[in-house]
């Protein structure tokens, strides 16, 4: 490894006080490599494309890492890049790899002479840190950067950059926030319940909406359930089976991040400190919920939901989060919250980007957007939707394994 990208290796494990689990990408390293200057008491792993000093692991696929999701605090590499015919493919995987908080580091030549390994196919200008970004972005694997460089006073003008992943909840900056709001939540009319603006990152709520509008693999109500097709209309959702959760994997990988963090420990904590519910568990099969799209013309009828699942859990809690980057209040789709003893509406909630709205599930608790869409024909209603159970009851109830509606 030549002098400058130890140095710059150097201060990246210094100056972001790098420890735990660390990976290093293209580690083999005969004149000695970043595992020299290892910070104490960290685990570090190194792959390459062949054995040699500094290789734990030889990989058979150089754009593939045989690792799980979020297994590392960090991920180097140094001169790996330029030898790596399809990078961008790589960075991904490093994006996958790295826990949520963790850091990625490069350094590659933005010029210098020509060095194959087997190849020497890449040199990296500022612009490529960026570009990255994006494509971890599209990828459903959202970085931020936190640093760029070119040294152009070095042999190869080392292209430097430094990520950090995302962590996809905004409202985690405080974890207290879901104890601060607690009484807000349960002093709402008519039930219990809250509306949070700017709720995760904005960015990846932009993705979200960006994959589910060239999403193909919808599922809807048939015209034969009478039941339902008169409730839902030009309802479409996903997924509609346990085998189309896949789906969304592969084709809309930032909405799938975003369903399975709704359903981790730490939002949990937060849902529980909001509500007062205690022992709050989360629907991996996603029934009901996860992605809705709503065509224009459609409407949900008010209703009260199913409480009791499969398992006999008991359904006490709805998150919706919005993606609807433009919505007018005049073509329709607000969430209705209604009183049951006075029938009425008692708020009124519009579709609005980045708009969550959470609140607890009763026999009371009728709500629905019953006036059809009146959107223009290009523009759809998108939302996320998660649902969450607990062992037992813990209110007087009667049974509902479907929906039920009410036409007020």
């Amino acid at each position: 490894m030549h002098d400058t990208a130890m140095w710059w290796g150097g201060q990246f494990l210094q100056n972001y006080s790098i420890s735990g689990k660390i990976l290093e990408v293209g580690s083999c390293n005969r004149n000695g490599g970043l595992r020299d200057i290892c910070p104490e008491g960290s685990e570090w792993v190194g792959v390459d494309l062949e054995e040699g000093p500094g290789v734990d692991i030889v990989l058979t696929d150089p754009h593939k890492l045989p690792f799980e999701d979020n297994s590392f605090d960090a991920i180097l590499s140094s001169s790996a890049f330029e030898h790596t015919e399809f990078f961008w493919e790589l960075f991904k995987e490093k994006c996958r790899c790295v826990k949520p908080g963790g850091y990625i580091y490069i350094n590659a030549p933005s010029s210098g002479e020509y060095h194959p390994y087997p190849t020497d196919s890449w040199r990296f200008y500022r612009d490529a840190a960026f570009s990255l970004e994006k494509w971890a972005q599209h990828c459903g694997y959202p970085v931020r950067t936190l640093h760029v460089s070119v040294d152009s006073d070095t042999q190869y003008c080392d292209f430097v950059a430094t990520y950090m992943k995302i962590q996809n909840m905004n409202i985690f900056n405080d974890y207290n926030f879901g104890k601060k709001l607690n009484y807000s939540y349960l002093n709402s009319n008519p039930f219990p319940n809250i509306v949070i603006d700017d709720f995760i990152e904005d960015s990846v709520a932009k993705q979200c909406f960006t994959e589910l509008k060239n999403y193909t693999n919808w599922g809807f109500e048939h015209s034969n359930n009478i039941y339902m097709s008169k409730h839902q209309v030009n309802k479409f959702y996903t997924p509609w089976c346990d085998e189309n959760i896949q789906d969304i994997k592969n084709y809309a990988p930032t909405v799938y991040n975003t369903l399975q963090y709704f359903n981790s420990k730490p939002f949990l904590n937060f849902l529980e400190n909001l509500t007062g519910i205690q022992g709050l568990i989360a629907d991996p099969s996603f029934s009901g919920g996860g992605a809705h799209k709503i065509q224009s013309g459609g409407k949900l009828s008010l209703h009260v939901d199913y409480n009791l699942n499969q398992l006999n859990q008991f359904r006490v809690l709805n998150l919706l989060l919005y993606l609807n980057p433009e919505w007018e209040e005049k073509w329709e789709g607000a969430l209705e919250l209604w009183d049951s003893k006075n029938k009425k509406c008692a708020h009124k909630i519009l579709p609005l980007f980045n708009r969550a709205a959470i609140f607890t599930l009763s026999d009371h608790s009728i709500h629905g957007h019953p006036i059809p869409l009146k959107c223009p024909e290009h523009i759809e209603r998108y939302s996320l939707a998660l649902y969450y159970f607990i062992e037992k009851p813990n209110q007087e109830f009667y049974e509902r394994r479907s929906v039920v509606w009410h036409d007020y």
